[in-house]
């Protein structure tokens, strides 16, 4: 852990001394206070406080870009049943986690590009169980993508949110675990996937609003792992209605094969989310969401599940 802390460090700071041309420099700070979900009699309140976001791209020459994107934070949670916690459950479950993600983007002509990333990812979670002792675990995977890309993302209309896309994007991807590891141990077999996502995003300047249709098929190889597939599909909608408040929603079908001889299993996901930007850079959000099984035969599974969250954000631009 200290040796890729270390390594992690190191390229950080690389990527201060050799970028020239910094194009992201900046922190971004949320909370969500609290986020609420309940199926059936099933209800379950958590909290986001804080989760903290740092961004670092910048341009070493026309050829090669280098990021640096990191999360940290810590959420809890608490699960109840018809009002009522399960018996030795009178607590709430804690995740802290932490993510960091050095890329290096080789910039083609035409519009392509070939990324390298090594995500990196901690979690010490604790359930919720009163007897429960905190359990640590640790990821580094390496992930390769090709690229067709004449997106523009982050577009500012009329409000500071810029939340608005443009063009076309088409990605290739080939990933693949380095180490992982569960509670102090090394796991025997490691992950490895392939993969393909696109998106088209379309931009209405007139009206202020993007609509994005996006898809992610990825095929996961190792049997002694994980041999599912997952194949996503869905629709992004942006709107700024003025200065400060702009509408987000996000209708999604994800589909779930385990193996080659289960069944494709899906569930319809939805999510409207208001933001209004109190200033500049700090955003009040609300939104509320629903996922449902399609596929499920449990009646109780059948059920929907709501979801409700209200938070802030707030930007602080390092640039």
């Amino acid at each position: 852990m200290k040796k890729l802390v270390l390594v992690l460090t190191v390229l950080v700071a690389a990527l201060s001394s050799f970028a020239m041309q910094v194009d992201k420099h900046n922190v971004e700070f949320k909370a969500e206070l609290p986020n609420y979900s309940m199926q059936d009699k099933a209800t379950t309140l958590g909290f986001v406080i804080p989760n903290v976001t740092y961004k670092y791209e910048a341009k070493a020459n026309d050829m090669f870009k280098l990021y640096f994107h990191g999360v940290a934070g810590f959420n809890m949670s608490q699960m109840k049943y018809d009002g009522e916690v399960a018996e030795g459950a009178d607590t709430f479950a804690k995740d802290m986690y932490i993510k960091l993600n050095p890329m290096g983007e080789y910039i083609l002509p035409n519009d392509m590009f070939l990324k390298a990333e090594l995500p990196f990812a901690y979690n010490n979670t604790t359930e919720q169980d009163e007897d429960a002792d905190a359990i640590g675990s640790m990821t580094l995977n390496l992930d390769l993508k090709a690229s067709y890309d004449k997106s523009k993302i982050d577009i500012e209309l009329l409000s500071p949110w810029a939340a608005h896309e443009e063009g076309i994007c088409v990605t290739a991807k080939f990933g693949v675990e380095l180490m992982k590891q569960y509670d102090g141990e090394d796991a025997e077999e490691k992950d490895m996937n392939v993969g393909i996502s696109g998106s088209y995003a379309m931009l209405n300047r007139d009206v202020n609003y993007t609509l994005k249709p996006k898809f992610d098929f990825t095929k996961h190889l190792n049997d002694k792992v994980d041999e599912s597939m997952d194949v996503n599909v869905g629709l992004y909608y942006a709107q700024d209605f003025s200065k400060q408040f702009t509408l987000e929603g996000d209708l999604g079908v994800n589909m779930n094969k385990d193996n080659e001889d289960a069944d494709m299993e899906s569930t319809l996901n939805f999510e409207v989310t208001a933001n209004y930007m109190a200033l500049p850079n700090l955003d009040v959000f609300a939104g509320v969401g629903m996922s449902k099984w399609l596929t499920a035969e449990d009646e109780e599974i059948d059920d929907p599940t709501i979801m409700l969250k209200l938070g802030a954000w707030y930007l602080i631009d390092l640039k």
